[in-house]
């Protein structure tokens, strides 16, 4: 069973993209800062524990909108 996901996070009111990246970057995230949203994106295997960290961060920047599809 493959369980490697593809993973989409927006984050409403982050006003410091540049500090997410950098908590960020060590999982292989992509952030994307459009003004009133940014962007997190990034492929992971749902079992491991890393998606709870990657989540856990994001909520520290804003409200977040997870979504996640197979790939």
């Amino acid at each position: 069973m493959r369980t490697t996901m593809s993973v989409s996070i927006v984050i409403t009111g982050c006003t410091e993209s540049y500090k997410l990246y950098e908590r960020l970057e060590k999982y292989n995230a992509n952030v994307t800062d459009l003004g009133d949203k940014v962007y997190v994106t990034l492929k992971i295997d749902i079992r491991n524990e890393l998606i709870e960290k990657v989540l856990e961060v994001c909520h520290e920047f804003g409200d977040c909108e997870v979504n996640a599809r197979r790939v």
